[in-house]
């Protein structure tokens, strides 16, 4: 005898159920990969995100503690001349808090005629869009007369917009009173230098250049002596003489 093998086929109704579910199954790995990529991308932003923020924390931080740490006044003015910020040294001077400068003009913060002339120089230099170094008095809050070297220049954002101008002041006050105290001395020597009828000069004792002269010394040498070397002047040498007496008259403290 003989062995027949029947196989069934599946009916056209199943196949088609199984090719949808297959249909079904491949459109939702497609759906659920698309998800899988968008919530990648929305992990990567956030990511990219925190690590910007991270960042502007930290440089504003560094920003902060540099405002607070140095001793020069230290301020930003948008192009309307609105202060924008300041450091603690700027609020000290003014006697006010930081809030209460901050939106201010000069002429809030100002008499008018500072304020002028403050205003002044901020606009040459936004128009010349160029730095400027200038002396500049100023009132302190217990009324005192401050005498500031500030340096001031154009303040851009990072696309290059001009957005107003920065400045760092630092009081002078004692460095030109000593300046002051100074040529008023050396005024001092000079009348005494010339109210000799014999030849006198001041000379460096270092380098042995002669700075001052006066005017019976002139009547005998003449103007072009000064900047020369006495030595060459006086003894006709080309280096200093074995005699000079500057190391017995300065000691150590030459």
């Amino acid at each position: 005898f003989s062995w027949r093998i029947r196989i069934k086929k599946p009916s056209a109704c199943l196949v088609r159920q199984k090719m949808s579910d297959e249909g079904k199954s491949r459109d939702q790995l497609l759906k659920e990969v698309h998800e899988l990529k968008g919530r990648i991308k929305e992990l990567e932003a956030n990511s990219f995100k925190q690590q910007t923020e991270l960042e502007i924390f930290e440089n504003t931080a560094l920003f902060h503690e540099l405002l607070n740490s140095i001793p020069d006044l230290i301020f930003c003015k948008d192009i309307q001349g609105k202060y924008i910020v300041c450091n603690p040294a700027f609020s000290k001077f003014l006697g006010r808090p930081k809030e209460e400068i901050i939106g201010k003009t000069d002429h809030d913060l100002f008499g008018n005629g500072l304020a002028d002339h403050l205003l002044t120089n901020d606009k040459k230099i936004i128009e010349e869009n160029n730095f400027l170094k200038i002396e500049e008095w100023a009132i302190d809050s217990s009324g005192q007369e401050v005498l500031f070297e500030t340096f001031k220049a154009p303040f851009y954002t990072l696309n290059g917009t001009l957005t107003g101008i920065l400045g760092v002041s630092r009081d002078i006050t004692p460095r030109k009173r000593m300046d002051e105290e100074l040529a008023k001395t050396q005024e001092q020597l000079i009348s005494v230098l010339e109210a000799f009828d014999q030849p006198a000069y001041v000379c460096d004792p270092v380098n042995y250049e002669i700075l001052f002269v006066n005017s019976p010394m002139k009547k005998k040498y003449g103007n072009e002596i000064l900047g020369k070397k006495c030595y060459t002047v006086f003894q006709n040498l080309d280096s200093p003489c074995s005699f000079c007496t500057n190391h017995l008259i300065f000691g150590e403290n030459i």
